[in-house]
């Protein structure tokens, strides 16, 4: 676990820490958060931020027309990218001035336990995974069995549906020869 702790208190911790558990070995280091790099950062887009501020009067100065509107639409989306990094800086930087504030101390716990061979309750939660288990098979079987059975009465509806149009197509089939072969006996005669 890491501890953040006001320095006037550091090594009271520590000693109590000491005191109340067993330390085997510690090591104790001061340091200081670096925040330099934010800062320079910080001044960068403070800077080009100005920067921004002077392209803006010579935009204004432009004569009015749809490039001038562009411009400054452009070079608003750049200040405000600007801001929102400024903001994340400026957070950065507060943070880690608070983290600065505070010494550091990183603890490494250990804990010895006994093992338990027998878990509580391990009987109950066998018996319900098991029935668990037994309730998902009875109803996957139940939706396989359902849908086979479903499947084949639909295969033997559209069976029985073929067989009747194929029995009235075959009746029509032979009468249509018949009454061919009747005209053409009588074209014949």
């Amino acid at each position: 676990m890491t501890l953040r702790v006001p320095s006037e208190k550091f090594f009271d911790l520590v000693e109590k820490l000491k005191e109340e558990f067993e330390v085997e070995s510690y090591n104790v280091k001061n340091y200081r958060i670096p925040i330099g790099r934010e800062l320079d950062e910080l001044q960068i887009l403070s800077d080009s931020l100005s920067d921004y501020e002077k392209i803006r009067e010579e935009i204004k100065a432009m004569r009015a027309g749809k490039d001038k509107i562009e411009l400054l639409m452009q070079l608003t989306d750049k200040e405000l990218e600007l801001k929102e990094k400024e903001r994340k800086y400026q957070g950065a930087v507060s943070s880690k001035e608070k983290q600065g504030a505070y010494a550091t101390l990183n603890i490494n716990l250990k804990q010895e336990k006994s093992p338990k061979i027998w878990p509580e309750n391990v009987l109950d939660r066998f018996k319900d995974r098991l029935r668990r288990a037994l309730d998902n098979t009875v109803e996957i079987l139940k939706d396989l069995i359902g849908g086979s059975i479903e499947v084949f009465f639909k295969a033997i509806q559209i069976a029985v549906y073929i067989f009747i149009v194929g029995i009235v197509l075959a009746g029509f089939y032979r009468l249509g020869k018949e009454l061919f072969k009747r005209l053409i006996r009588k074209k014949n005669q």
